[in-house]
């Protein structure tokens, strides 16, 4: 395990081995800095360890707060995060899609 402290895009290359032989690959990953969205205090959180960050002003719940926060901070999110954590419906951009899907889990929750 490694714990990247700076925010950036690494090359990780990945050996596994045992008694028939070796395989190496390698893959890139991007690290962010998780830091709160402006006006707020918290970083968002991935409640469900979805890979998606449901949880905009990190108080440890997805409720109409969230959806605000999100709402409210769109086109900060289009240039200060990696959108593919924040696009709930998968199509590459942050947009009300989005808005209208964390609406239904934050009802759901």
């Amino acid at each position: 395990m490694h714990i990247y402290t700076v925010a950036g895009t690494y090359t990780v290359n990945l050996t596994a081995s045992n008694e028939y032989g070796m395989n190496s690959t390698s893959v890139i990953i991007n690290v962010f800095e998780n830091m709160p969205f402006p006006g707020y205090t918290n970083p968002p959180k991935d409640i469900d360890h979805d890979g998606f960050y449901e949880d905009i002003n990190g108080d440890g719940n997805v409720d109409f707060d969230d959806v605000v926060a999100y709402y409210t901070n769109m086109y900060w999110m289009k240039t200060n995060v990696p959108v593919a954590l924040f696009d709930y419906n998968n199509n590459n951009i942050i947009d009300f899609d989005d808005v209208v899907i964390l609406y239904k889990i934050s009802k759901e929750g």
